[in-house]
């Protein structure tokens, strides 16, 4: 029996470990990554890269899943293996990468979206699309309200957007039980799931952030098109606090008022005034969080658990057994270039030798282009985001 093969840049990420143990419900499922070394099931494969490792196996697979971040091919590479009809592509963080994925999107079976808006972007230019949050791990917590402290909880990185690290600086200034746990860039820093998820259950509230910092948003959307005002950070946090037992205060946006009820299930806020009024009433107890508590944890876990997704994933694979990619272009031929020149930007970053990086740059623009085009290509790409 053929089995899946999942692809992402390194293990351990909690969304690519839920993404993975998903899709190993369904069938036998395969873990490659690609940063650095390739590693398959943690076992480095020497003298061998991920066009070559494809070219040789992608006939033992029946579906080939992509992480957004791990698809270090070539145009020409993608064209090729597409013919096999096996690849799909869990788009992560599309409000920063959607037009670097777009390329290889359209190359795809179709494309797991973890924002709703994304998932309508991808349709827009006509490609398969469904909005796939990112399954959450159920350790069965339970809400026990003596255990519950004062702490006002949050985890991440603050410095994502400007919003959230203003915000954050507020709230320590006026509240002395404010609990911020940095956990960086650095997957190395990160808290375990089962340890996240009983901070998250004994805090008062886990605060979540939305929003973007605008001209990093734009600087990253080559085109300000339909959705741009509606596009926020990706929205995993309120699924796993939730389930966890937790209450979850978040930034309002799209997606989480179409899955959660304000008031029933989660509490929105839009503005700063209006996060220190909510959290002012819940430690005045004007606001009964253990209800809260109780409907979101009872939401997610009947919608959004590893085992209920997996029954999703399952259908839409049947669903698409027999469907093409569309190789529509319907796009401006620079978005081409787009992905081509983030894809060589990434594998040039992960090689920590100058000399290697060198000899990368100049490796990947002879497989792609001569000298002349690229050359030219640069120089109008350059252009486009001077004068965006």
């Amino acid at each position: 029996m053929k089995k899946s093969l999942f692809i992402s840049p390194y293990y351990d990420e909690p969304s690519f470990v839920s993404y993975f143990n998903c899709i190993s419900l369904i069938n036998k499922t395969d873990w490659l990554t690609t940063n650095n070394l390739i590693h398959l099931n943690r076992v480095i494969q020497k003298k061998i890269n991920l066009y070559e490792y494809l070219k040789n196996n992608i006939k033992k697979f029946n579906t080939v899943f992509f992480c957004s971040n791990s698809i270090l091919l070539t145009k020409k590479e993608i064209i090729e293996l597409s013919e096999y009809n096996k690849f799909v592509l869990i788009s992560f963080d599309d409000e920063y990468q959607f037009y670097q994925n777009l390329f290889f999107a359209q190359h795809c079976k179709y494309v797991l979206c973890t924002e709703k808006i994304s998932s309508f972007r991808y349709k827009y230019y006509k490609i398969t699309s469904y909005f796939f949050p990112h399954p959450v791990q159920d350790f069965s917590n339970q809400i026990i309200e003596e255990k519950i402290n004062n702490q006002i909880l949050f985890i991440g990185n603050p410095n994502t957007s400007l919003f959230r690290r203003e915000y954050l600086e507020k709230l320590k200034n006026e509240f002395d039980n404010v609990n911020i746990l940095a956990t960086g860039n650095n997957i190395n820093e990160r808290i375990s799931d089962k340890k996240m998820y009983e901070l998250y259950n004994n805090s008062l509230v886990v605060l979540n952030f939305t929003r973007l910092t605008e001209n990093k948003l734009t600087k990253k959307n080559l085109n300000n098109d339909l959705f741009i005002n509606c596009i926020y950070g990706f929205k995993g946090r309120p699924y796993e606090v939730s389930i966890a037992g937790g209450c979850c205060v978040s930034e309002w946006n799209y997606q989480l008022a179409d899955t959660f009820t304000d008031k029933k299930d989660i509490i929105f806020f839009k503005s700063y005034n209006e996060l220190k009024k909510i959290l002012e009433d819940i430690l005045l107890q004007k606001i009964d969080t253990y209800k809260i508590r109780k409907n979101a944890q009872d939401l997610v876990r009947k919608n959004y658990s590893i085992i209920k997704l997996s029954r999703d994933l399952s259908k839409i694979m049947k669903d698409n057994i027999n469907t093409r990619y569309h190789d529509n272009n319907s796009y401006p031929k620079l978005y081409e270039e787009y992905y081509f020149f983030n894809a060589l930007t990434h594998k040039i970053n992960i090689n920590k030798n100058v000399l290697n990086k060198v000899i990368i740059l100049f490796k990947e623009i002879i497989k792609n282009y001569s000298y002349y085009n690229f050359l030219y290509i640069f120089l109008k790409f350059i252009r486009y985001r001077i004068y965006k």
